[in-house]
C-alpha cells in the first residue's frame, strides 16, 4: 500500500468511480483496499483496450491489447494494454461487482489530445 493510500483506510462507501488508473499495480493496491468496504467500483478505463480498434462492431466481448510483459509501467507505448490489465486487476480484487466504462476521448481546456 503507497502512503496515498492511507486516507482510504478504514472508511466505507456505497460506490467507487475510479477516473485515474493507468498501471495495473496502482488499481491493484486501490481495488484491494478497498474490497471489503465498497458495494460497487466503477473503472474508467478507455476505447483503447480493443486490440482491433479499426474493426467495426466492437463491444465488451471483442479481444482487447496486450502486452507481453505484464509488469511494465510505459503507459504512452503501452496505454491499451495497461488499460485492459487494469479492468482485469480491479474484477480480481472485487469479482463481481465491477463496471468497466471505456469511452473515446475524455477532454477538457488545456488537454493536448
Amino acid at each position: 500500500k503507497g502512503e496515498g493510500l492511507k486516507a482510504l483506510e478504514g472508511r466505507k462507501w456505497d460506490a467507487v468511480v475510479d477516473t485515474s488508473g493507468y498501471v495495473p499495480r496502482v488499481v491493484r493496491a486501490s481495488a484491494e483496499l478497498l474490497a471489503p468496504h465498497v458495494q460497487h467500483y466503477t473503472f474508467v478505463s478507455s476505447i483503447s483496450v480493443y486490440k482491433e480498434l479499426s474493426r467495426q462492431g466492437l463491444d465488451e466481448t471483442s479481444a482487447v491489447a496486450t502486452v507481453e510483459d505484464a509488469t511494465t509501467e510505459e503507459v504512452e507505448k503501452h496505454y491499451g494494454a495497461l488499460k485492459a490489465l487494469c479492468e482485469q486487476a480491479a474484477e480480481a480484487a472485487l469479482p463481481g461487482r465491477v463496471l468497466n466504462v471505456r469511452p473515446g476521448l475524455i477532454v477538457g481546456p488545456d488537454d493536448p489530445s
